[in-house]
C-alpha cells in the first residue's frame, strides 16, 4: 500500500509540475506577446512623433518659401525701400537681433542660406509677424 501512495504521489506531483510548467510557458509566451505589443506601440508612437516633427518642419519651410517668394521673388540681391536686403528682406538690425535671440553662431546678413536658416528659426519661434507677407 505504501508503494501505491508513493507512486500515486509521484504521478500527482508530476501532473502538478507539468501544469505549473505549462502555465509558466503560457505566461512567458503571453508576456512575450505583451512585450512585443508594447514594443510595437513604442515604435508606432516614435514614428508618429517623428512624422509630426517632419510635418511641422514642412509647414515652416512652406511659410518661409511663401515669405521669400513675396519679399524678393527668390532673388537674393534685392534691396528694399527701408534697408531690407536679401531673399528674406531682413533689415540688418532685425537680422542681428534675431541672430542673438536664436543663438545661431557664424551667420551673416548677406548670406542667402543664413537668411533662410534664420527665417525658419523666426517662424518656428513666433516672429513671422515681422514680415507683412507672412499672412
Amino acid at each position: 500500500m505504501k508503494k501505491f501512495y508513493f507512486y500515486y504521489s509521484i504521478i500527482f506531483l508530476s501532473i502538478i509540475i507539468a501544469f505549473i510548467f505549462n502555465s509558466f510557458s503560457n505566461l512567458c509566451v503571453e508576456h512575450g506577446r505583451k512585450l512585443q505589443i508594447e514594443e510595437d506601440y513604442h515604435i508606432s508612437n516614435y514614428f508618429k512623433k517623428e512624422l509630426e516633427k517632419a510635418k511641422k518642419q514642412l509647414q515652416v519651410y512652406e511659410k518661409a518659401i511663401h515669405i521669400i517668394e513675396n519679399e524678393s521673388s527668390m532673388r537674393h540681391n534685392v534691396k528694399g525701400k527701408h534697408g531690407e536686403y536679401g531673399i528674406a528682406q531682413f533689415k540688418k538690425k532685425t537680422f542681428l537681433e534675431l541672430k542673438e535671440k536664436s543663438g545661431i553662431k557664424n551667420i551673416q546678413w548677406e548670406n542667402p542660406v543664413h537668411q533662410f536658416q534664420l527665417l525658419c528659426w523666426a517662424i518656428e519661434n513666433g516672429y513671422e509677424s515681422l514680415w507683412t507677407t507672412a499672412k
